[in-house]
């Protein structure tokens, strides 16, 4: 036992090492078996391994780890001999067992390293790959959105990038699933010890593949980044500690376009009213109801996104009853094929009255109008699937016309208003015995058209009515509800001679129109059609019966 040899580790002063091993191998030169301990000691003598061989027979090894796990090794190293023995060989006195004795026979160690962790030491280093891995970034989106893809039309990756790792280092930032010009993209960042390197990667014209991880075939970016140690051939202080800070942002991002599908959303439209306060429509009696109002939505769009209309849109009558619409919940058009991706659909939706209570809906007259309901995304997404897509140009606009063709029927429609006469009606007794107003009409309007008259004295009382009629239809076809010849029509209205004392009593006049459309035989509620070329000729005539003294 004692000192075997010392030796000097050239490529480091001293090593702390986390966890690894390092292993004693001993050869057995000696013509006969052997046991012996074998200690690893500073230059101090102080033991640092301990090695303890057994038995290695004639011409044979053995191999012996020692954990590293909190060591601190120096890199000059004693091999202590603590324990020797050996049983011999051969017989005494039987020279077929001997073996022969050479001086140059010896006991041969030998020292390896592996999966060493250090984390402190001056060392020598090698150039090296120190790690080479690929991580997936995590897109944040909303619950049910699953991207697959981006493209992008303008941006770039900032970096800012700092090494406290003591030897230069070369960062590759790659990503697998993202292409420019169908060219992977890529930049190896070369850095130095504590000098930052600041840069940035274009992603101009990029594609972002986000459905390459099969466990999770959407929103995901897969980054590799591996680091290579070049080393310099010196001696250098090496840390655990020490690392590589990474500073990275997107700026100046434009979307080219998004392929995957975008979620099932509903936004709220509120419910709100809205008073039809018109001082004509308040005073209407009667209804108006037209035949073939019709609201069409033109509607042109290039979001690949299928998106309902659910509205529920109702009128109120005076007495407050509801008349509903009743539109159904409306699929928008849009493109939906890979091969409209990038195009502009357009479409036409109608509402009438084979669709609709529009009929119903817009008969009047009506106080207010009342509205709510919901916008839907991805509704069904049996009957239109899950694959959405949206450019950086893609846009929805909608125009709303309204047809209100004069196509009607109308039941007892009626104004009424008075006027204040003063006294201007007093001296008719005097000089008037009677009074006569004539009106003839002709006319192709599908209306008929009624004056009454009242008049009341100061105190209330009624002292005249009268009815005119003003207007008779001109001649209906009742299949069509269009005038095929026009009509004419004589009507005179008379305050006679013992009516003229009340009339002249008046203060207040009432009148009331009341107006219908005409009807045809056998047709009775059929609408009419009001044509633009309809005319009306009308013509006066006024008679006085007067007493004048001259």
């Amino acid at each position: 036992p004692g000192n075997l040899a010392t030796t000097t580790i050239t490529s480091f002063s001293s090593a702390s090492f986390h966890s690894g091993t390092m292993t004693l191998k001993a050869v057995n030169n000696y013509p006969a078996p052997i046991s012996a301990t074998v200690e690893l000691a500073n230059l101090a003598g102080q033991p640092l391994l301990t090695y303890n061989l057994g038995t290695i027979a004639a011409g044979d090894s053995a191999t012996v780890p020692a954990a590293l796990a909190g060591k601190t090794i120096p890199n000059q190293l004693k091999f202590n001999l603590t324990s020797f023995s050996s049983p011999g060989a051969g017989t005494l006195g039987v020279p077929s067992t001997y073996v022969p004795i050479d001086t140059n026979d010896a006991l041969e160690l030998s020292l390896t390293g592996s999966d060493l962790f250090i984390y402190s030491a001056t060392a020598q280093t090698q150039t090296q790959t120190l790690v080479d891995d690929t991580l997936d970034l995590a897109f944040t989106a909303p619950a049910g959105i699953r991207l697959t893809e981006l493209a992008l039309s303008q941006g770039q990756l900032n970096y800012s990038l700092t090494s406290a790792v003591p030897e230069p280092l070369s960062i590759l930032l790659q990503f697998p699933s993202g292409t420019i010009n169908g060219q992977l993209i890529q930049q190896t960042i070369n850095l130095n010890p504590g000098t930052p390197a600041t840069g940035s990667i274009s992603f101009q014209g990029a594609q972002l593949f986000l459905a390459s991880n099969p466990a999770h075939p959407y929103n995901e970016l897969p980054i590799r980044y591996a680091a290579t140690l070049n080393s310099t051939g010196q001696q250098v202080t090496l840390d655990s500690a020490s690392g590589v800070s990474m500073n990275f942002s997107f700026t100046n991002v434009e979307f080219g376009h998004a392929l995957g599908f975008f979620g099932q959303q509903s936004v709220a439209v509120p419910a709100d009213t809205f008073d039809l306060d018109l001082d004509f429509v308040n005073r209407l009696g009667g209804s108006v109801s037209f035949a073939e109002p019709k609201v069409q939505l033109a509607v042109t769009n290039s979001l690949g996104l299928p998106i309902t209309l659910d509205l529920n849109v109702a009128s109120a009558d005076p007495a407050g009853g509801l008349h509903p619409l009743g539109i159904p919940p409306t699929l928008l058009p849009y493109p939906q094929t890979a091969t409209q991706f990038g195009q502009t659909v357009q479409d036409t939706l109608t509402f009438d009255k084979n669709n609709t209570n529009i009929v119903d809906f817009l008969t009047l007259p009506k106080q207010r109008f009342t509205y709510g309901g919901q916008v839907l995304i991805n509704a069904d997404t049996l009957a239109t699937g899950v694959e959405n897509f949206v450019t950086g140009t893609s846009a929805i606009a909608a125009d709303v016309l309204m047809e209100l063709p004069f196509y009607f029927t109308a039941q007892g429609l009626g104004l009424t208003d008075s006027i204040d006469l003063g006294t201007s009606l007093s001296a008719l007794d005097t000089i008037v015995r009677a009074v006569g107003l004539r009106v003839e009409t002709t006319t192709t309007l599908p209306l008929d058209a009624t004056l009454a008259l009242t008049l009341y004295d100061d105190a209330g009382q009624v002292v005249y009515t009268g009815q005119l009629p003003l207007l008779v239809s001109g001649v209906l076809n009742p299949a069509t509800g269009i005038v095929t010849a026009p009509s004419t029509s004589t009507y005179e209205l008379v305050v006679s001679e013992a009516q003229i004392p009340g009339f002249a009593r008046g203060r207040w006049m009432q009148f009331t129109a009341e107006l219908g459309t005409g009807t045809a035989p056998g047709s009775a509620t059929h609408p009419v059609k009001l044509l633009s070329d309809a005319t009306l000729q009308v013509r006066l005539g006024l008679s006085l019966d007067a007493n004048l003294e001259l």
